[in-house]
């Protein structure tokens, strides 16, 4: 869309763009748009600029990361990442859209970011780099000259890199993980100088700079938000979150938590800009207009997850003072403006351009219908209860994205509908010394087996992003997971799970594409991943019953293996799913299974396709059987068919794990042989693992000799039993569960402990341990099963 001003009442209209079958997000803007563009049977993602009507194509590849683009001295500048499971990873540079070249490719490292800017003698290109660790590298080069240069790059842990130039000055930003948090730093490029920005507060993000005509150096940013839910920030900041029936009251909105703020950066406070309705602001994007003033403009959860709406954003603008007038403070930026409310589509940034007629903007608008209470029938989409609700309609996840574009001057923009929302106001830095947010420990853990040396390493394998309507207005989007798990919980694998059913092809896609870019083997698993959601209503037309259906987080080890979710005809039940699935490259992992609004269905599961089941959530508590105590508010089932002692009892054999869903830290522990998915995927097929709250503890349970998930013969001889926790904090109790029954137990009351015994003549079936902290932290073993 082209937008123009109505000189008469200085309101904005627009006119349609063709139709295209695609989905076109991430713009970026030069004195072209460039975005990339993505047709649902399609292989390849493609990077395309210029005219919408008949755009050129930069880069057709596997995997395509969001562009930069910028127009300097005359010149316009592309940068971007490309790769894929048979591609090299490659930054790639563009001058005027012409014969794109190589900044910089590498076999050992894959890329999820880059920036670009220029003088008039030199050109920038900034890269997220991700091996073992993930550092921000600039490279550089004369104009019209060849071959690049490394000259800065970031400490361990630094992400999200942005550039401007003016004149003939140069800056750079980022974020960093310092064990207290993120932070914002601001790099001369020129002088090799480095200011911090921002270090109050848990997780700085998405910085962006630019300079104003007097030469000062404006920041933006986003963080969280100091009024959240206490439960969630008590797992920011201190790294745990143990659920109790006392300690779980969700007592706020959780949409509450990531607000913009701005900051000139000769002085020393900044503004925390206004937003409508208390929700979320999203990638922050600075331009100085004509004027002289600085604008930041943001994206904003249009329609939170409480409506039952598929996620949709806005675009908001805030004008900053004018270049006479104060440089922060209620007054300078307390005309905050809607450019665009109408539920705007996909969570991705706005491009933004300063031109000399103003400020041009360019966003994506998505054509799914909203899902709401108001459709009227079921199988429409209507919400009917807590515990009863289904969206079938296959318009719900069909549709494209178009490309929006706007040409605005200062007049034009407070022209714009004014937001109800919070006023703007300064901030002064606290610089609050807090503890480190990770209490994980970087000790490599390791056990012998009759197969060789295994490692011990934790991880979460089922969390939702901002593409998840049930986390819409409270989670982040996925490139935050991957980094959070990798500095703050010390992960060595994770996966983002987002709900199927509200995916759209590209969705997907692009869940698959950044689990490549932040894998490093060796280093850091991330696992391609969705969740199967199941339906009641659906589920009762294949049953005569509506008694469980359940939830299942789906892993692979393979990236571009299809999914599979409820509303294909082919996989209407888990069942189905379980059915349909390839067990070599695929694991479904049951979750909340006694959860009373999806309680999960254990006829004729299939164990070898499912080998382990979530045993414990921070989110929901325990599954581990009826009256469990580590149950929490959140309603379970009486049903004592649903927990996972009676299906052992049963005969099924499956291991356990357990993970957070959203903002949570339970960990699943595992012993692999190295750290790539295809040795996590086989440790949990062999089910090696535990389930933890969210404390690293190191447990090990065998039976002769053999590591817990293990099948042991009888054979009538008395069985020896070895039990070693080290508890990472003080252990209160050990016990020893045979055949659900506690038949031993341990009150070491100290850090570690171990223990070996004989039972003289076991009974076949099952046996497990259970170790409690004193701080109400829990682990639980995967049983060994003798036989």
């Amino acid at each position: 869309m082209i937008f123009t001003e109505d000189a008469g009442d200085q309101q904005l209209s627009h006119r349609l763009p063709p139709e295209r079958d695609t989905y076109d997000v991430h713009p970026a803007l030069a004195d072209y748009p460039v975005w990339l563009g993505y047709e649902e049977e399609a292989d390849n993602e493609r990077l395309l600029s210029g005219d919408t009507d008949d755009p050129t194509l930069l880069s057709d590849a596997p995997y395509v990361l969001p562009p930069d683009a910028i127009h300097a001295n005359g010149t316009s500048h592309v940068a971007w990442v490309e790769g894929g499971p048979d591609a090299e990873w490659r930054v790639i540079h563009a001058r005027d859209g012409q014969d794109p070249g190589t900044v910089v490719a590498t076999g050992d490292a894959h890329y999820a970011a880059a920036a670009v800017a220029a003088t008039e003698e030199t050109v920038y290109v900034a890269a997220e780099e991700i091996a073992d660790e993930v550092q921000v590298v600039v490279y550089e080069r004369p104009v019209g000259g060849d071959g690049w240069t490394e000259t800065f790059r970031g400490e361990d842990s630094s992400y999200q890199p942005r550039l401007a130039t003016a004149r003939d000055r140069a800056g750079l930003v980022f974020s960093t993980f310092t064990g207290r948090g993120y932070d914002v730093h601001y790099r001369d490029l020129a002088a090799g100088t480095t200011t911090v920005v921002c270090d109050d507060g848990v997780y700085n993000q998405h910085p962006d700079v630019a300079f104003d005509d007097a030469g000062h150096v404006w920041v933006a940013w986003t963080r969280e938000s100091e009024r959240m839910n206490p439960n969630r920030e008590h797992y920011l900041r201190d790294h745990v979150r143990v659920q109790t029936t006392e300690r779980f009251a969700m007592v706020a909105p959780w949409y509450n938590h990531q607000r913009a703020f701005v900051r000139r950066l000769d002085r020393d406070v900044y503004t925390r800009l206004g937003s409508p309705e208390e929700r979320n602001a999203h990638y922050p994007r600075l331009a100085v207009s004509p004027g002289g003033r600085p604008w930041v403009f943001t994206r904003y959860l249009a329609a939170p997850n409480r409506d039952l709406d598929v996620p949709k954003y806005g675009v908001f603008a805030h004008r900053g003072p004018a270049p006479d007038g104060p440089a922060s403070g209620h007054s300078a930026w307390d005309d905050p403006r809607t450019v665009d409310g109408g539920y705007s589509g996909r969570n991705c940034p706005v491009g933004v351009r300063a031109t000399p007629e103003g400020i041009e903007l360019a966003w994506t608008v998505d054509s799914r219908p909203v899902v709401g209470s108001d459709l009227g029938e079921a199988d429409s989409g209507e919400y009917i209860s807590d515990t009863a609700y289904v969206r079938t309609d296959n318009a719900i996840r069909e549709g494209d994205s178009d490309l929006v574009r706007l040409l605005g001057t200062d007049g034009e923009l407070i022209g714009a509908p004014a937001t109800e929302g919070e006023s703007a106001y300064a901030v002064t830095p606290r610089h609050v010394q807090r503890r480190p947010l990770s209490n994980t420990t970087d000790e490599r853990r390791t056990v012998e087996t009759a197969d060789g040396e295994l490692e011990l390493v934790y991880g979460n394998l089922h969390r939702h992003s901002t593409i998840s309507m049930c986390g819409s207005d409270f989670d982040q989007e996925q490139q935050f997971h991957y980094r959070f798990a990798r500095d703050v919980t010390g992960e060595a694998f994770t996966a983002v799970t987002d709900h199927a059913e509200d995916m759209v092809p590209y969705d997907w896609h692009e869940s698959v594409k950044y689990a490549e870019a932040y894998d490093a083997p060796g280093s850091f698993v991330a696992f391609p991943a969705y969740e199967f959601t199941g339906s009641r209503q659906i589920y009762s037309g294949y049953r005569e019953d509506d008694s469980g259906f359940g939830h299942a987080h789906v892993i692979q080890r393979e990236p571009g293996h299809e999914r599979r979710h409820i509303y294909q005809s082919d996989t209407p039940t888990v069942q189905a799913l379980l059915d349909a699935v390839d067990s070599d490259v695929t694991m479904p992992i049951p979750h909340h299974p006694a959860d009373m609004q999806f309680p999960f269905d254990w006829n004729d599961y299939d164990e070898t396709v499912a080998p382990v089941v979530e045993l414990y959530q921070d989110y929901r508590g325990a599954s581990e059987f009826l009256d469990d105590p580590r149950h929490i508010e959140l309603p379970q089932t009486e049903d004592p068919r649903h927990y996972l002692q009676p299906i052992l009892d049963d005969g099924v054999r499956v291991g356990f794990t357990s993970s957070g869903d959203h903002y949570s830290v339970s960990f699943a522990g595992v012993y692999v042989a190295e750290r790539t998915r295809d040795a996590v995927f086989e440790a949990l097929q062999e089910r090696r693992c535990y389930a933890t709250t969210g404390a690293q503890m190191k447990l090990e349970f065998r039976a002769d000799e053999k590591l817990m998930g293990s099948v042991v013969p009888t054979g009538g001889s008395p069985i020896p039993f070895e039990i070693s926790v080290e508890g990472n904090g003080v252990i209160e109790a050990v016990e020893f569960v045979a055949n659900g029954e506690v038949v031993r137990e341990w009150i070491p009351d100290e850090p570690s402990f171990e223990v070996e015994f004989e039972l003289d003549e076991p009974d076949t079936g099952y046996y497990y341990v259970r170790v409690h902290r004193d701080d109400d932290h829990m682990a639980w073993s995967t049983p060994v099963w003798l036989e």
